[in-house]
């Protein structure tokens, strides 16, 4: 058995969650929330404090006081936790099971398709069937992050991730690296 781990920048994964509840309130026709939640850095911080404020109740039942101190720190804080632990878990799994597994990172599709692609199929013992469809690169999202933001999400994300996690988490979070300013 094998496995892909699909890893995202983190500050785009966090927007892309915002822009899917849009779209599932714009299918709902909740025209109102739409409003209060433009498709800007200012619905997507309305969005993130209505969540961190929403399953406030439910966190302090279930995380220690040092842990929920640390959550209010930072901004989105319940997406900061569901995508850390959604990668901890995943290393956790196909070590647990001796997967053999590839980590490839989204963001190496756009600088690098060919020779990503070309992992994958290695990996995959998979040939090269047809041209592949060119790559459409995301959005970036400078624009959604204030600096201090961006730290507080770091020292977050670098506390609750487990070492595997962190190790490749980190490049989007150095601030010497090109991707921590590619958001």
């Amino acid at each position: 058995k094998k496995a892909i781990h699909l890893i995202r920048n983190p500050y785009h994964n966090f927007v892309a969650r915002f822009h899917l509840d849009r779209k599932n309130a714009k299918y709902k026709g909740r025209d109102e929330w739409l409003e209060e939640h433009p498709s800007n850095a200012t619905g997507f911080r309305r969005w993130c404090n209505g969540l961190d404020i929403l399953h406030e109740k439910e966190e302090y039942e279930f995380f220690e006081q040092e842990t929920m101190k640390r959550f209010q720190r930072s901004p989105c804080h319940g997406e900061v936790f569901k995508y850390v632990q959604w990668h901890n878990l995943a290393f956790e799994i196909t070590e647990r099971r001796a997967m053999d597994s590839l980590v490839v990172f989204y963001g190496d599709y756009e600088t690098n398709f060919n020779q990503t692609l070309d992992t994958i199929l290695d990996f995959l013992e998979l040939p090269k069937a047809e041209t592949p469809l060119p790559f459409e690169p995301g959005h970036k999202y400078s624009e959604y992050y204030m600096p201090s933001d961006k730290q507080q999400i770091r020292q977050l994300v670098k506390e609750i991730a487990d070492p595997i996690t962190w190790r490749h988490l980190e490049r989007y979070f150095d601030q010497n690296d090109p991707f921590f300013e590619d958001i």
